[in-house]
């Protein structure tokens, strides 16, 4: 797996730029001034497939770590004042059996369902539509075996407890 680093004000061509790279099955993180991102482009960014965006900060060094092994794992990187300023904009039961992988995709809707969007919310920031965010989402519920989203959380904090007893250095659910 090859991640590649973007800085949007060298490469002022970056969304044709990101597109490509993506399609090619690279994972991109792009690295962006403080001032960068009004108007939608960070979820412009998210939508061409950006895995994460680091804003150069103090805290460069400790957010790009974080980001490089965010996506790494194929989730997605998205700092809190991100999350927060996002906009809020019959279940079919996958085949697959109960505890199965997630897929890329299904990891990058996890992440954002464990902060709390909705699939219209979702939907807005992968580029997709809140009915396919939907579809995902009831992958997920099958794939952990639980029923609701709340169960998910709560499986998802039991799993994190139990690899910060462990000594692990990721909390997320297994792949």
């Amino acid at each position: 797996m090859h991640i590649v680093l973007f800085d949007v004000s060298s490469v002022p061509e970056w969304p044709a730029v990101i597109r490509g790279w993506t399609s090619a099955g690279y994972r991109a993180i792009l690295l962006a001034t403080e001032e960068w991102g009004s108007g939608g482009t960070e979820l412009r960014a998210l939508h061409l497939g950006v895995g994460g965006i680091v804003h150069i900060t103090k805290e460069f060094s400790k957010r790009l770590a974080q980001a490089v092994n965010e996506v790494a794992s194929g989730r997605l990187f998205v700092q809190d004042g991100f999350v927060r300023e996002a906009p809020r904009s019959s279940r079919h039961m996958s085949s697959c059996p109960p505890n199965a992988p997630l897929s890329f995709r299904e990891r990058q809707v996890m992440d954002l369902l464990m902060v709390g969007f909705s699939n219209r919310r979702i939907g807005t920031v992968l580029g997709i539509s809140a009915r396919t965010a939907k579809f995902h989402v009831g992958n997920i519920l099958h794939k952990r075996d639980v029923r609701s989203r709340r169960d998910l959380l709560a499986v998802d904090h039991s799993l994190a407890q139990d690899s910060e007893t462990n000594g692990s250095v990721s909390a997320s659910l297994p792949k």
